[in-house]
């Protein structure tokens, strides 16, 4: 049996803050990615990491080979905390994660971002050539994620009891990745920023500009020195173009 889900969010909202930044990792990521973004944003934005099922201090659980049901259930854990203006930050797998929650909080309680970033990933209606690779025996798919993502940590490829774990979990989020179908919609009418990596072989420029179709309100495509894991390195500067864009939609004191 498995166990009850445990809260999405890592650190619980125990204010009221100006604006809350829903933060979203990458495949075989956690919320412990960012937990340093707060000291390098304005006091006045509480930033609130999400743990997906599987990963950090929700192993326990299963984690989601599919993006609906993920979907439907991170989707109306959040809603207690939408009681003051809000943006989604999503980086890589994050970022379509992100795409579709604001899509479901607008179908299902009429909610909306000031703000939804897009980090190294390609706007949903771009299609792709990649190699799906979940499928792969474990070895040929550890060395395809080390190759074209760097995506294994050091410690953890050099630990066998912790890649006998991370595997199944990285192969549950590549699986959920490789099987997403978009699906057309109305655009949004708040900002969509989209950050990159100068080095990223996998997003390009084009992929990044392809956002702005899914919003009527500004957009904006930035790219920073690095490749595909470009906010590790670049932290201080991403998180300044963050502060920057926040700070320009909640000037305007209104929500979407």
């Amino acid at each position: 049996m498995n166990p009850a889900p445990s809260p999405p969010l890592a650190i619980p909202p125990d204010v009221r803050p100006a604006l809350r930044l829903f933060c979203i990792p990458f495949a075989g990521g956690g919320a412990s990615a960012y937990f340093r973004w707060g000291q390098g944003l304005p006091a006045e934005i509480q930033v609130c990491p999400i743990q997906l099922r599987g990963h950090e201090t929700r192993f326990a659980e299963d984690a989601f080979r599919s993006m609906g049901p993920m979907i439907e259930e991170l989707g109306p854990a959040l809603l207690p905390w939408l009681d003051v203006p809000f943006a989604i930050f999503g980086h890589s797998m994050g970022a379509i994660i992100g795409f579709e929650l604001a899509r479901f909080l607008r179908r299902a309680a009429g909610k909306a971002p000031l703000c939804l970033f897009v980090s190294s990933r390609r706007a949903p209606q771009v299609a792709t050539s990649a190699r799906k690779i979940a499928g792969l025996p474990d070895n040929e798919f550890v060395r395809e994620m080390t190759e074209q993502y760097n995506a294994i940590p050091d410690l953890v490829r050099q630990d066998r009891e912790l890649m006998n774990r991370f595997i199944p979990i990285l192969k549950a989020d590549m699986t959920m990745l490789e099987s997403y179908e978009y699906r057309r919609d109305d655009p949004f009418s708040f900002m969509i920023s989209a950050f990159g990596g100068l080095e990223d072989r996998h997003v390009s420029m084009d992929d990044l500009d392809a956002w702005r179709e899914h919003t009527r309100g500004p957009s904006k495509v930035r790219q920073f020195p690095g490749g595909h894991f470009f906010i590790k390195d670049r932290r201080a500067e991403v998180l300044r173009a963050v502060a920057q864009d926040l700070i320009e939609v909640l000037s305007r004191g209104r929500v979407p």
